[in-house]
């Protein structure tokens, strides 16, 4: 286990080291991917903080959001085009719409920020059920190739972000005497699984940085995922 949490370092010391000199945000492409290192390191760290105490379960659901925002990063920076960049931004309009429509606090900065939503909604014609997005996250990832990972590590860590049947074994329990308890303190459970699934979707991420920016870390990232897939191959997480 002592590896999942060095490679975690590991990769956390490349981000630093792509970070480097890094210029402020020009482009779409280049906030987005900026953004999305800041929050997979904050939430890479706090997951291992919850791992090493024994939180599997609880640093599961922060390790289901990285999953996600590292397949948003990769259907994103895929689409050559610029589309759907554009697309993920404007989405902010229809949010701030909601927010102003649910408080009806209709001041002059809302007559703005409405007439801007009315021309996102018109251009991209967002489903308010699939967020800034078309497709739902399952279909992402086959698009992005991400299909083995969505129907294995995240489906089984969906089930302790949700209230969800498949995780009352982890807390409800017969101990060796047969006695029944609630078990809500620290164990094993599941820091394999969210410190693969963490490590995983932060090395993706790297990758489009380095790509994007010419960074030239291919080669080193690359020995980092090789070391990830030995130790998957070693626990049986493939």
């Amino acid at each position: 286990m002592v590896e999942l949490y060095d490679l975690l370092i590991e990769i956390s010391d490349a981000a630093d080291k792509l970070l480097k000199e890094q210029s402020p945000p020009q482009k779409e492409k280049e906030a987005l991917l900026l953004f999305a290192i800041g929050k997979t390191e904050k939430t890479s760290k706090a997951i291992s903080f919850l791992c090493q105490r024994g939180f599997g379960q609880d640093a599961a659901m922060l390790s289901r959001s990285l999953f996600e925002l590292a397949l948003t990063v990769d259907y994103i920076m895929s689409d050559k085009s610029g589309y759907l960049v554009k697309r993920f931004f404007a989405y902010d309009w229809i949010q701030r719409k909601e927010m102003y429509d649910y408080l009806k606090n209709y001041d002059n900065q809302y007559k703005n920020i409405k007439k801007e939503a009315e021309i996102a909604q018109k251009k991209y014609k967002y489903n308010k059920y699939r967020g800034w997005s078309k497709i739902s996250i399952s279909r992402m990832a086959e698009k992005c190739g991400w299909g083995n990972m969505y129907k294995t590590i995240y489906k089984i860590l969906c089930a302790f972000t949700h209230a969800n049947t498949r995780s009352f074994n982890d807390y409800l329990k017969m101990d060796e005497a047969n006695n029944f308890l609630v078990d809500s303190g620290p164990n094993t459970s599941l820091i394999d699984e969210t410190l693969v699934l963490s490590a995983y979707s932060y090395l993706q991420v790297l990758y489009y940085f380095d790509s994007y920016f010419n960074k030239d870390y291919k080669s080193y990232l690359k020995k980092i995922e090789e070391k990830i897939i030995e130790i998957c191959s070693i626990k049986g997480l493939n």
